[in-house]
């Protein structure tokens, strides 16, 4: 998806990690989820560095031309990211990080966010 003159440089995870700060204050969700290629190892390592773990793996879930391929299932609670940002702050980490402080309750709440993560739970945020 990004041109490969692009890669390495960390926008990956900071498009993650603006996506978490502003589904944590803004929409005040509760946990966002995502589903990855099991073979995407640079996606999954992304990921795990912005503060997802691993909840499971769909087994040939879904049929690519090349033949059936694994997903795998990741989470992160607002309580773990919450702790996440703290952590940076403290270690003096980048914006997106430092922004989160603790989540607000939405008022509205779409049912899910485009390209894979989902709002679940965001209505009972605390």
């Amino acid at each position: 998806m990004v041109r490969p003159g692009l890669r390495g440089r960390g926008l990956g995870r900071e498009v993650t990690r603006l996506v978490l700060s502003w589904a944590f204050e803004v929409l005040g969700a509760h946990r966002v989820q995502l589903e990855v290629l099991a073979g995407n190892r640079r996606a999954i390592n992304c990921y795990l560095a912005c503060g997802f773990r691993r909840e499971g793996v769909r087994r040939e879930a879904e049929l690519y031309p090349d033949g059936w391929k694994d997903i795998v299932m990741m989470g992160v609670l607002c309580s773990e990211y919450a702790a996440q940002a703290r952590m940076a702050r403290r270690l003096g980490a980048g914006p997106a990080l430092r922004s989160i402080s603790s989540a607000r309750p939405a008022r509205q709440v779409p049912d899910s966010i485009s390209d894979g993560f989902t709002a679940a739970g965001a209505a009972s945020a605390i």
